[in-house]
């Protein structure tokens, strides 16, 4: 398989836990895009024609979007009026 790139799935429609034991590359995002998106197989190019997999498995586009959030015990309002200069996000 070679290198072992982590990949972060965001979306309204993954479930919060994930159990998968199906092994991924890049192909299977071009996979996904082709079936959620009625895609002739193997049009985008190369990897997904190789794929066997796709992310179906952490979406399920049937359900309710879950509604965004971030969890935190600072106010919107910390940010809204915070006044400190910008820093990269990296400065250790």
């Amino acid at each position: 398989m070679g290198f072992r790139v982590p990949l972060m799935f965001v979306s309204a429609y993954t479930r919060p836990t994930i159990d998968s034991t199906n092994q991924y590359d890049f192909g299977s995002i071009l996979r996904f895009a082709e079936r959620n998106f009625g895609i002739k197989m193997g049009t985008l190019g190369f990897a997904d024609q190789r794929s066997t997999t796709d992310l179906r498995a952490f979406f399920n586009l049937k359900l309710v979007p879950r509604k965004f959030q971030i969890p935190t015990t600072v106010s919107a309002q910390f940010f809204l009026n915070d006044t400190r200069p910008a820093e990269p996000p990296d400065t250790d």
